[in-house]
């Protein structure tokens, strides 16, 4: 099923298969890296994609699609990593998009930069072996704090304040207010 917010899927699936493409057909990669940028592009641009669930998962993927692309040509990479970034400000949990910023850094041997963004991740999610591993293999010794995250309350539940269903249902009289017409406004008294 396709999600929620998520209109013009089928471009993200091009640039799913066309990434598919690339690691396939070694003498096409070139091409079929192109054909993933622009199809990751055009979606996290749409305007009806902002409340869409797939938007870090698009942004990570056209971040490593970029990235992979400037490593072929030879260019800055600050636009992949700037999606990647993108990903993780609106899903700061998302593991994917800190596994790939993290191999980036590792790859081009910066450890120490790699390291930060581990670091980062497991602020938000200390409970991820896979950045726990690597933090220790970036050589890590005491992992950070998680960021405490207060809960969204339940709204599933009535709070302990909130009226009953009867209670919102009684005339004022039956709940021993005065009668007032709809709309007045109440008297105010100086006594108490």
């Amino acid at each position: 099923t396709i999600p929620a917010g998520c209109p013009a899927l089928h471009h993200y699936c091009d640039g799913l298969k066309s990434m598919i493409r690339v690691d396939s057909n070694r003498a096409e990669s070139g091409h079929w890296l192109e054909v993933a940028v622009q199809a990751f592009q055009s979606v996290v641009q749409r305007q009806d994609w902002a409340s869409c669930p797939l938007r870090p998962e698009a942004y990570t993927n056209l971040g490593k699609a970029l990235l992979r692309q400037s490593r072929r040509s030879g260019t800055s990479s600050g636009e992949g990593v700037t999606n990647l970034m993108k990903a993780l400000k609106l899903k700061p949990d998302y593991l994917p998009a800190y596994y790939a910023l993290s191999d980036y850094y590792i790859d081009l041997g910066s450890k120490k930069e790699a390291l930060s963004v581990v670091e980062d991740g497991l602020r938000h999610v200390p409970e991820s072996p896979g950045l726990l591993r690597r933090f220790k293999e970036l050589g890590g010794i005491t992992p950070p704090t998680p960021i405490v995250v207060n809960p969204k309350p339940d709204v599933s539940q009535p709070s302990k304040d909130a009226p009953t269903k009867q209670q919102q249902q009684q005339t004022p009289a039956e709940s021993g207010g005065s009668p007032q017409a709809e709309g007045a406004t109440p008297a105010i008294s100086d006594t108490a």
